[in-house]
Order: structure tokens, then sequence, then C-alpha cells
């Protein structure tokens, strides 16, 4: 295929000031203090603006089409190091009715692919605030908070997105017609299946992201530990309120998560060895 555009790898260094208002948030106490934190976490972590751009990929031979019907497809991409969130929009340059119908197919799925992609700069900003080492396993949680945020755009009130500079935080309108309990059941269920249908190919990407991630900046406006940025990371503005979609989900659910995290370790310490 052509018209893909090479990632340049120049670091992202763009840190937010944070001024008055996360002050304020923090001059609580116990519980309170608690909250606090994670409500400035969140405040902090939408500051940064990231770029949003669609990316035209031409079609242009029978081959290319056969790439996307039986390969595997990128409806977009979030470059880490660019702070840019790729969009991935294929054009039929065959003038066939067989290109016309797999790049329309393709497209028109990949419609809320954007806010997958969103939410990976979303996490990257909660990632920055935490000391130590990214592993593998806080890819793992990134990918699944990355896959029910697509599926929570198809659901709300959201709109394709359009190109420039946005904030990675989203929040959701969701109609009371939807259970969150079932929603969150359902969309990390699918998550989990789609993951474990490419699972050596999602854990090469997540080894691959955790190497990456060393060059990420560290911003200490608010400090985490691993344990608060794994829960946050599936944390959800969905009708003005904070829902963790992850603790919503079933007791085997939460589970089949930890699973998941411990199988990408012994497969990537099996490749490894």
């Amino acid at each position: 295929m052509s018209g893909v555009k090479k990632m340049s790898l120049k670091r992202i260094l763009a840190v937010a000031g944070t001024g008055a208002a996360l002050a304020g948030l923090l001059v609580w106490g116990g519980v309170a203090q608690k909250k606090a934190k994670q409500d400035a976490l969140h405040y902090v972590a939408g500051l940064t603006p990231t770029t949003y751009v669609c990316d035209t990929i031409d079609v242009d031979c029978p081959e290319a089409i056969d790439q996307i019907i039986f390969g595997v497809i990128y409806a977009g991409s979030y470059d880490r190091m660019n702070n840019v969130v790729h969009k991935y929009h294929y054009r039929d340059l065959t003038g066939t009715e067989m290109g016309q119908a797999v790049t329309g197919a393709v497209n028109q799925s990949q419609e809320f692919a954007s806010y997958h992609e969103l939410r990976h700069a979303y996490n990257s900003r909660l990632m920055w605030r935490y000391n130590g080492v990214l592993s593998p396993d806080v890819f793992v949680m990134d990918e699944v908070s990355a896959r029910v945020a697509e599926e929570l755009a198809r659901i709300s009130e959201k709109k394709p997105m359009k190109s420039g500079k946005m904030s990675s935080a989203v929040s959701y309108k969701i109609s009371d017609k939807y259970n969150l309990q079932n929603i969150a059941n359902m969309f990390v269920k699918k998550a989990l299946i789609e993951i474990d249908q490419t699972f050596e190919v999602s854990a090469d990407i997540f080894e691959e992201a955790s190497l990456y991630a060393h060059n990420d900046p560290l911003v200490q406006d608010v400090m985490i530990d691993k344990k608060t940025l794994m829960n946050e990371m599936m944390v959800f503005e969905i009708n003005g309120k904070k829902q963790n979609m992850l603790k919503l989900a079933s007791k085997e659910l939460q589970k089949e998560v930890e699973r998941l995290k411990v199988s990408v370790e012994k497969y990537l310490d099996v490749k490894y060895r």
C-alpha cells in the first residue's frame, strides 16, 4: 500500500502546568484527599493536548485488497513519541467493485477507532505520573481500556473526530436504556476475546510499548503508585460520573484480565529467555 508516512521518534516533553485548580484539589485530608488526588490526576491527564490526524492509505492493487481481507487491519495508531493519534482511511484506487466494497466496509466499521487511540493517549498521561517500570502488564490494561473506550464511543452520542488538537480526556453520555454493569461485562469480554485472537502479536506489541516507555517524561504534579495506575486506566467519565468499567464487570472477568497479564508475561519470558 502507498500513502503511509514514516513516524519519527522525537521525544515529547510537554508538561502541563496545573495551577490553582490542582492546588485546591489537594488540600483535603483522609478519604477526601484520596478522592481529590484521583480527581486531580484525571484533571491534569486531560490538560496536555493531543494532535489527531486522518491518514489516507491508497489501495491500488488486488494484493492490497487481499491484505485488508486476510491481514491484520490497523484502524489507527497512537504515536507515543510524537503525541499524535492517527486514524487510517482506506481509499480505493482499483476502481473495482471488490475494492470499493472492502474499503467502504472497513472505513465504516472503524468509524470510532479514533476514540480507541485517543484513550491510549490519555492513559499515557497517567503513566507519566508513575515513577516505576512500565512493564507489559501495564500495556495489557492499556489495551483493554482502549477497546472499552471505543465501544463506549459507539453507544454514546459521540461523532467521528475531526483533525486538529484536542484533549485526550473524553466524557461519554449514555442512554438510560443501558445497564452499566451489563455493558461493562460485554465490553471487557469483547476486549479479552479480541486480544486473545491475536495473542502473540499483541504480546509483542505490549513488550515493544514497554521499551518505548523508557523515553516517557516523568511528570511529578500528581505521583501515583502502580495499583492506582492500573485502576485509573479503567476509569471513564460516563454521564458526568467517574466509573471503573473493570470493577463494574463480573469477578470472573476481572480474574480473566489478571490471567491475561500472567499469560503475556509467561509468553515473553519464554520467547526472550
